[in-house]
């Protein structure tokens, strides 16, 4: 939490506040599945025998707990930002002390066998995330989160669980925002795919290449459509990460993921472990029933979410 880079300048290392949502209900839904994470693991500690507690809490507790907290303390403090409230700027204070708390207990159990292992700051350490963030008791935007890490959720998702896909293409579980992903390919393939045997052109109307239609409804008379990928690099210098967006049968928009390491947009894509493609397609019939097709070029990128509605 607390959206923030290392080692990269004054205004990138600074501690920035999310693009989670009070308005849209999406910083609330992210507290409360913390909650019920930490209920779970609430619950598995309490039936355990209590010399098996401590075990558990130093490889599963601690971290559930720490990071529920620490979601609190950045979104409380967002919020605290957006309204000057000092209601939520006691939340934050509430969500420090006990992440101290759990940070004494680790510390101390079993007789401090594990004492002062998550308390030393090792030399060049520059994360600022343990800090407390700064609090105002009126609304300010001087923390806000800058426009390039901001992402455009639309209000209509597709639920990839319920796609019918064959290969190549597949679903895999436990992967990405929702825990499910689709993978346009097996990167083992990628250099025998039909793109590289095209000696590097993307011809979205080749047949060879394979493509997956996806049923949307809107009667808008424009569509947004964001597809976030989950960041990957090629090893190979030869090849590059593409895949083709098209919307009713109309021009494919090619999308393109090539970035040199280390640079702004790498850093952004670890952090946020996401990539964004957002396309704005014009629908003036305004026919409801429409069919968003994804080409296939080097096989391996991963689809983690597709949203779309209303630029």
């Amino acid at each position: 939490m607390g959206y923030e880079f290392e080692w990269s300048g004054d205004r990138l290392d600074a501690l920035h506040d999310t693009d989670f949502s009070f308005e849209d209900g999406s910083a609330q839904k992210r507290l409360l599945d913390y909650e019920t994470i930490c209920e779970a693991y609430d619950m598995i500690e309490r039936n355990l025998a209590p010399e098996q507690r401590p075990a558990l809490f130093e490889m599963l507790g601690y971290a559930v707990h720490s990071a529920c907290q620490m979601n609190r303390k950045f979104l409380y403090a967002q919020r605290n930002h957006e309204t000057g409230g000092l209601i939520y700027a006691a939340m934050v204070f509430n969500a420090n002390d006990k992440i101290e708390q759990l940070r004494k207990r680790y510390n101390e159990q079993l007789d401090g066998k594990w004492n002062q292992m998550i308390s030393t700051i090792p030399p060049g350490y520059t994360a600022k995330y343990h800090q407390m963030p700064k609090l105002s008791n009126s609304p300010t935007d001087e923390y806000r989160l800058p426009d390039d890490q901001r992402h455009k959720d639309f209000s209509h998702k597709v639920d990839l669980s319920t796609l019918q896909v064959k290969e190549p293409f597949r679903l895999i579980k436990g992967i990405g925002t929702d825990w499910i992903g689709l993978q346009l390919g097996h990167p083992a393939d990628a250099e025998n795919s039909a793109a590289n045997k095209l000696g590097g052109d993307f011809d979205p109307d080749d047949p060879a290449l394979p493509r997956i239609d996806i049923p949307i409804e809107s009667d808008a008379s424009q569509i947004a459509v964001t597809i976030a990928v989950v960041p990957f690099w090629p090893c190979s210098g030869k090849l590059v990460n593409r895949f083709g967006m098209r919307f009713d049968g109309g021009a494919t928009t090619v999308c393109v993921h090539d970035c040199e390491e280390w640079s702004h947009p790498w850093k952004l894509q670890v952090l946020e472990n996401r990539r964004d493609e957002t396309v704005v397609f014009n629908n003036p019939t305004r026919k409801k029933h429409h069919t968003l097709t994804i080409i296939m070029a080097e096989p391996g990128q991963v689809i983690q979410k597709i949203t779309y509605g209303e630029p």
